[in-house]
């Protein structure tokens, strides 16, 4: 008994606790999918975003995606700068979906406790980390993000102390925003829900003040980000019109399989 207490305090408070638990589930299961299967792009989009990022076509680094924001670019400028033979485009999105996951554990060993949390957290990443890093789709980051983005935050809203929630969470959502907009879009109703919980059946009224002026600081950054992407296509002809000529491809050959068009 006594030398298994010296053992534990041993070992570093760091590593005994769940945040590095909660990294540590996400991380061995990519590594494990990546040693067994590598990359695999589920469609084209990604592929070609992250050629156009590279520069793949004939030209210097170009943050024009069409599908992800501009912003999303620009973050990744230094690192293209520094090391531009590495896919900084893919790189990233894994660490956001890590992050993301790493979010639901997190929130599982504290409602579960360590031991039921983790096998529970273990669970839940070897059934999404399958979809994640074999279907690589940014679609899907931005799902996940926006998903652990909406539950973090709610987490936050009963609890003074948990500040650091409410920013965490509002910087997935603003991730999830960059990476795909209509997937956070498509979110909300999700995050709605768990922000109503936790007024309702928590103690988020006690601090509706902070708990709104939050989600008024989110709300304007992620339109914000939003706006700068619209201006940025908008100042170019050449890139508006390409912008405009995709929404009215997308309406016709994205969604032919869902209007019940036959060959």
């Amino acid at each position: 008994m006594t030398s298994n207490l010296k053992a534990a305090r041993s070992v570093p408070i760091a590593l005994r606790s769940n945040l590095f638990c909660a990294i540590l589930i996400p991380v061995f299961f990519f590594f494990l999918y990546l040693a067994y299967y590598g990359f695999r792009d589920e469609g084209l989009d990604d592929f070609f975003m992250a050629a156009t990022l590279s520069g793949a076509y004939g030209l210097k680094y170009r943050v024009y995606m069409l599908f992800v924001n501009v912003l999303y670019g620009y973050m990744l400028l230094p690192l293209y700068a520094l090391f531009p033979s590495v896919s900084w485009y893919n790189v990233g999105e894994v660490l956001c979906a890590i992050m993301a996951l790493a979010t639901f554990v997190f929130i599982l060993l504290e409602k579960f406790g360590r031991r039921l949390g983790a096998l529970v957290g273990i669970v839940f990443c070897a059934v999404f980390c399958k979809q994640l890093f074999l279907e690589f789709n940014f679609m899907l980051f931005a799902g996940i993000l926006a998903a652990a983005g909406g539950l973090c935050l709610a987490g936050g809203m009963p609890d003074k102390d948990k500040t650091k929630r409410l920013v965490w969470g509002g910087f997935l959502l603003f991730l999830a925003s960059l990476i795909r907009y209509e997937a956070f879009l498509m979110s909300l109703p999700f995050t709605f829900v768990c922000i109503a919980y936790a007024f309702v059946f928590k103690n988020a009224r006690e601090y509706v003040v902070r708990n709104v002026i939050c989600l008024l600081i989110i709300g304007a950054v992620i339109g914000s980000a939003k706006g700068f992407d619209s201006y940025m296509y908008n100042r170019n002809d050449d890139l508006r019109y390409y912008r405009e000529y995709n929404a009215y491809r997308a309406s016709i050959a994205d969604y032919y399989d869902y209007i019940g068009v036959d060959d």
